[in-house]
């Protein structure tokens, strides 16, 4: 498909931002039919990030010679799908489940490692405090390890 150069100068500016937008209000709209945040995510990305991006890469390639076969879109929504969206899901379960698994085996349990006896707003301030060590740190350009509680 011939696109004449205006248009594809428009296209170059107005494309991500469009797809981001588009993105989000599919984001918030599902969130508004009460599903959970974590799978509204997933729904709108594969529809803003695969569907879209796919859809616009076949209508306005960066290169004309560039145009994609039917088999070869197929194949990269496939890689989308399964490399780029289920295989970090499978990777963090399998990675939680083999720590989980580690620190049970040792005689430890995750509940010992948490401050229960503190109220909840005395743990939020003590993660904060053993967190903002590391991020003032590396804001800052100080590569000097800090000590956290």
């Amino acid at each position: 498909m011939a696109i004449n150069n205006l248009t594809r100068k428009i296209a170059v500016w107005v494309t991500y931002p469009l797809v981001m937008i588009i993105t989000l209000i599919i984001y918030y709209a599902i969130l508004a039919q009460g599903i959970d945040c974590s799978m509204a995510s997933y729904i709108a990305a594969i529809i803003g990030g695969v569907i879209l991006i796919t859809a616009l890469e076949h209508v306005l390639p960066y290169r004309d010679n560039w145009s994609a076969d039917k088999s070869e879109v197929k194949t990269d929504i496939t890689f989308m799908l399964l490399v780029q969206i289920a295989l970090p899901r499978l990777l963090s379960l399998m990675t939680a489940m083999w720590l989980v698994e580690q620190v049970n085996h040792n005689g430890n349990s995750f509940q010992a490692w948490w401050p229960h006896h503190l109220a909840v707003w005395q743990q939020i301030c003590r993660d904060i405090g053993c967190i903002a060590p590391h991020m003032n740190g590396r804001l800052c350009g100080n590569s000097m390890p800090s000590i956290t509680l």
